[in-house]
């Protein structure tokens, strides 16, 4: 009885060990590398920017964006685009991984905002 009892606390120590540790690795590790600000209101002259730039090194894992926050108009967006990426932002929060065609050291991500009246958002981009 013991020995059963030993046996059956083994493996359920090994069983919680084993989930707790698959949690623990399936954490997001997004590396942060460059930040974006844009500001857009429709019709305005050139007092507003609508559009960042953000140039990071080239990475083969992918890359992902984080936007802290955007607020404006209901239809607000930030086009975001790289060479092989275009997708819009409309929430606040992380991107999927995307992946660029980009070639060399560098790649160039472009952030335009846009919307009905306003649109002002920032963030970050980096890796996954």
């Amino acid at each position: 009885m013991k020995k059963t009892f030993k046996k059956l606390t083994a493996a359920v120590m090994a069983v919680a060990t084993l989930a707790v540790g698959s949690v623990g690795m399936s954490a997001s590790a997004y590396t942060s590398k460059s930040s974006w600000d844009v500001y857009y209101v429709y019709g305005a002259p050139g007092n507003v920017n609508p559009t960042a730039y953000c140039t990071i090194y080239t990475y083969g894992g992918g890359y992902k964006t984080y936007c802290s926050s955007i607020t404006g108009s209901n239809n607000r967006k930030v086009n975001v685009t790289a060479p092989g990426i275009n997708y819009d932002i409309t929430t606040t929060g992380y991107s999927g991984t995307k992946y660029s065609s980009a070639t060399g050291d560098n790649v160039t991500f472009k952030f335009y905002a846009t919307g009905s009246s306003t649109c002002d958002a920032n963030g970050t981009v980096g890796y996954p």
